[in-house]
């Protein structure tokens, strides 16, 4: 005779997938800009009605954002309480905080029901702390290990990060990453290569969803009159001096992988990816984790 007071539920949320820039196959330029995170006309038809699983608490009759594998929490400024409804509809438009911290839910979901379905589904089986405007309202995004209570904050300066699932998927890339190998003490180019892991699973994500710009990892958070973003396609060797830059090692191996999946398509190439964290060490650098790959 148990009183279960938190009851696992569905809740009605419209998000971007992956972004409404590539929803829309449009670029960053009037009228397809941020606006200071307000909601423009033109985002409307890039708005998808989903159900994300959630927590229906039968004790205040009140629905939140919590499932199995994350649970919204505001542990980082600026301080905006996460959404708490007495209705299951949480139709949030992007100009209101909820908005993105649905992105968060649905997207994670959607990675590890995928990941799952290869076979690796006791990847990040956990539940993560996600501060969907954090970072103190810096343009920036982190995944912290927290000593085996991994947290993740989405930053809210130029397009809030969480409005992109490629950032959302990249962050949440390290966490697959880590719980395969529980490294944490990277070298440089070690550093380097999770970055490319990371923009290679948001990258294979979006990529499945629309081939309009899948080379430009953050398709709506970057390449814009904020920052440059990333690229799956770029023209370097790595035997060029990298000058000690995490992110052009990052590119190098995300173009890499790009190419395997164009050959072997999303679930070979997400697998070989999968199967090969778990070989990575502190110290393992390109080659190598190339190797660990034609091993796999």
């Amino acid at each position: 005779h148990l009183r279960h007071a938190n009851i696992d539920t569905f809740v009605n949320a419209e998000i971007f997938s992956p972004d409404p820039l590539t929803f829309l196959s449009q670029n960053y330029g009037p009228p397809y800009i941020d606006n200071n995170d307000s909601n423009a006309s033109w985002m409307n038809a890039a708005y998808i009605p989903v159900n994300i699983e959630a927590t229906y608490d039968n004790i205040t009759d009140s629905f939140y954002l919590e499932n199995s594998l994350v649970k919204i929490v505001d542990f980082e400024s600026p301080t905006i309480a996460p959404a708490v409804l007495a209705t299951p509809q949480f139709n949030f438009n992007r100009s209101q905080p909820g908005f993105e911290e649905c992105m968060v839910l649905y997207h994670i979901g959607e990675f590890h029901n995928h990941i799952s379905s290869l076979g690796y589904d006791t990847l990040m089986k956990l539940q993560v702390e996600v501060d969907a405007h954090g970072q103190f309202g810096g343009d920036n995004s982190v995944f912290n290990r927290n000593g085996g209570s991994p947290s993740m904050s989405f930053g809210t300066g130029g397009v809030d990060d969480a409005e992109d699932a490629d950032v959302i998927i990249h962050e949440y890339g390290h966490g697959i990453s880590w719980s395969a190998n529980n490294n944490g003490f990277f070298a440089l180019e070690r550093s380097g290569l999770d970055e490319g892991i990371g923009d290679y699973f948001c990258t294979s994500y979006s990529r499945n969803l629309s081939n309009f710009r899948w080379e430009d990892v953050f398709t709506w958070d970057g390449h814009n009159t904020f920052w440059d973003g990333r690229s799956a396609n770029v023209m370097a060797n790595y035997s060029n001096p990298l000058l000690g830059n995490i992110y052009d090692y990052g590119n190098i191996w995300n173009t890499a992988m790009q190419l395997i999946y164009t050959d072997l398509g999303r679930n070979t190439t997400d697998a070989l990816m999968l199967e090969t964290l778990y070989f990575l060490t502190d110290n393992s650098t390109l080659p190598d984790a190339a190797y660990f790959m034609l091993q796999a």
